[in-house]
């Protein structure tokens, strides 16, 4: 492993690297030094071991019904300071994606944002940044979470994507917190949308929902914020 990472990066990799960071399954090319930078390495890797990520994906659809990806959106969250970072944020275009999309039982999307339909044909390739998404993904060992996580993880493992650790669902952690009554006549508390989570959560920041990739995976990140401080997302 250590050999051919040094072939494709031409640079040398410390001990440091190669034992903590290579063989611990975070390889990552931010993490290659040489030998006079390895305390920085070490720093690096420290530093990371407080940040987890939230993930915010738009589609035109859900993914039974063959909706297409059209958005992701992440955010790294320290959770320990609560400082947030937008650290990808890209439309994206399917090749499933066709006219049929804009139209029910597709296209909510469109109708419930500023996302228009021309933007997303001239988005990159979703094949294109797959590769760049994994590995954010992949070098966060504390792992990701998202609001309402099984939509957005389903859709991205079904593409192919891999997540080496999950954390939990922010929707339903959020759940008992807010009690929200159930307006079916359930006796359990409704699940919460991002935007009720956030403005039970922050009262005091005035909060509207875009339903775009990064503003919203940036408000869910504060809510985990607030879910972690709580003891209620583990980490």
């Amino acid at each position: 492993m250590k050999q051919e990472i040094q072939e494709l990066l031409q640079e040398k990799i410390c001990d440091y690297c190669e034992t903590y960071i290579i063989e611990g399954s975070s390889c990552s090319s931010t993490y290659v030094c040489e030998g006079s930078h390895c305390e920085d390495a070490t720093n690096k890797y420290e530093d990371d071991m407080d940040k987890i990520l939230v993930l915010d994906i738009e589609t035109t659809g859900f993914l039974k019904e063959g909706g297409s990806i059209v958005e992701i959106g992440i955010v790294e969250l320290n959770v320990e300071t609560g400082e947030t970072k937008i650290i990808f944020d890209s439309l994206c275009r399917e090749r499933i994606l066709t006219a049929r999309h804009r139209e029910e039982p597709f296209g909510w999307i469109f109708r419930n944002s500023d996302l228009t339909v021309e933007e997303v044909r001239n988005a990159p390739d979703f094949d294109d940044i797959k590769a760049q998404v994994q590995a954010i993904i992949s070098s966060y060992p504390l792992g990701a979470t998202a609001f309402n996580k099984p939509f957005d993880f389903d859709f991205l493992k079904d593409r192919g994507l891999k997540f080496p650790k999950e954390l939990g669902c922010l929707m339903r952690l959020s759940t008992p917190i807010c009690k929200l009554p159930n307006q079916n006549g359930y006796g359990s508390y409704k699940w919460p949308t991002a935007e009720e989570a956030f403005n039970h959560f922050f009262p005091e920041i005035e909060y509207t929902e875009k339903h775009r990739g990064a503003d919203d995976a940036e408000h869910e990140a504060m809510i985990a914020a607030k879910l972690y401080g709580m003891d209620i997302l583990k980490v």
